[in-house]
C-alpha cells in the first residue's frame, strides 16, 4: 500500500516505471486518485534489501531492519 504524501489517501495509480542500470531499486511515478498529486516512489525487492546493509554503518542496518519489519507487518 502506497500512501499519498499530500492527502494520506492509500489509492494511487502507477503511470511510469524506470529501472536504472546498476541499481537495486525501481523508480515509479504515481498519481493519487483522491487529490491528483503526482509523486515518486523508490521500490526495492525484499531479496535486495540485505545488499544495502553495510556492517560498519549501524544507521543503514537500522533503516533496512525498519523497512523489512514494515513489510512483514503489512
Amino acid at each position: 500500500m502506497i500512501i499519498c504524501p499530500k492527502c494520506s489517501n492509500d489509492k494511487s495509480e502507477q503511470f511510469e516505471t524506470r529501472q536504472r542500470p546498476n541499481t537495486l531499486y525501481v523508480y515509479r511515478r504515481r498519481i493519487c486518485k483522491n487529490c491528483g498529486y503526482k509523486f515518486t516512489t523508490r521500490e526495492y525487492r525484499v531479496e535486495d534489501l540485505s545488499k544495502l546493509v553495510i556492517e560498519e554503518n549501524d544507521l543503514v542496518a537500522d533503516q533496512v531492519t525498519e523497512i523489512v519489519e514494515d513489510l512483514i507487518d503489512g
